[in-house]
This record gives structure tokens, C-alpha cells and sequence, in this order.
């Protein structure tokens, strides 16, 4: 856990949709939801990412790409949620 991280300790700023013991789907200040990773980290590992996707496909109940910038908050993994026709390209 990190003082200058803005994801640490994560505090309930905006609608939390669901969260495990390793991460939380909530939605972006600005609106669309995101997933941030619990644990403090730039480099989650595969099993992490892939719980972050199942996550978000199970609340949504549809595939979800997650779209990682890492432009404001570059210490601690989030991604951004991609789903339906945007997706798709629709």
C-alpha cells in the first residue's frame, strides 16, 4: 500500500457493482465501470487479470475486454471495461 496511490486504500467514491477478495468492478468517476486490482501492484499477474475479466463478464453476463491505460494512476493495475457494441465494433 502506497500514500501517494489513489487507489490505496480504495475508498467508495462512486457505485461499487461487485468485489472479491482480490478486486473491485466499480464505475469510473467520470461514469463507465472499471476493475481495480486490490493489491497494489503495475504488473498483476495472469491469474489476477483473468479474475478481473471473469468478474466483470459474470456481473455483465456478456464478454468484456479490458482496455489497461494506466494514464492517471500508473502504481496501481485498473482497466477499464469494454462491452457490448463497443466490443464489437457495432
Amino acid at each position: 500500500m502506497s500514500s501517494e496511490c489513489a487507489f490505496c486504500p480504495v475508498e467508495k467514491k462512486t457505485e461499487w457493482h461487485d468485489e472479491t477478495d482480490r478486486a473491485i468492478l466499480m464505475e469510473k468517476l467520470g461514469g463507465g465501470p472499471m476493475v481495480v486490482l486490490k493489491r497494489h501492484t503495475d504488473e498483476p499477474t495472469v491469474e489476477e487479470v483473468e479474475h478481473c475479466r471473469e468478474l466483470a463478464e459474470n456481473y455483465f453476463n456478456e464478454e468484456v475486454e479490458l482496455k489497461v491505460l494506466m494514464n492517471v494512476v500508473r502504481n496501481h493495475w485498473h482497466a477499464h471495461i469494454v462491452r457490448g457494441q463497443a466490443l464489437t465494433g457495432e
